[in-house]
């Protein structure tokens, strides 16, 4: 007898395990908990898109700069939490808040080349 399962338009979640750094979701997690020991569970839900955005572009720009660590938040770097866990972190709640606003809206997000033009 062989082994069938209808999975063929559902997510894969074992090809996590075979990506480099697979632990990158544990990572999240772990800024996740150090997000809610600092502000409080679930505190992200009352964030803004912006703040979110902003929070990740620092992330982003110090990992371009050669800084693997968050070394600004004496915190994070005691926890051993690296820029990258905030990146991926900040871009999770991003997609959930830009979700959330577009179902409350019923809209999409205008593009950033869009809102520039009106500036």
């Amino acid at each position: 007898m062989t082994f069938r399962k209808n999975n063929a338009s559902k997510p894969r979640w074992s090809r996590l395990a075979r990506l480099p750094g697979h632990d990158c979701l544990l990572r999240t997690m772990d800024r996740n908990q150090f997000g809610a020991d600092q502000y409080g569970d679930q505190n992200w839900r009352n964030g803004t898109v912006e703040a979110y955005l902003d929070a990740l572009m620092r992330h982003a720009l110090a990992l371009c700069g050669g800084s693997v660590e968050d070394d600004k938040d004496p915190g994070a770097l005691a926890a051993g939490l690296h820029h990258t866990d905030a990146i991926v972190w900040n871009a999770l709640v991003l997609s959930e808040l830009i979700a959330a606003q577009n179902e409350e809206n019923n809209e999409t997000v205008e593009p950033m080349e869009a809102q520039n033009d009106r500036i």
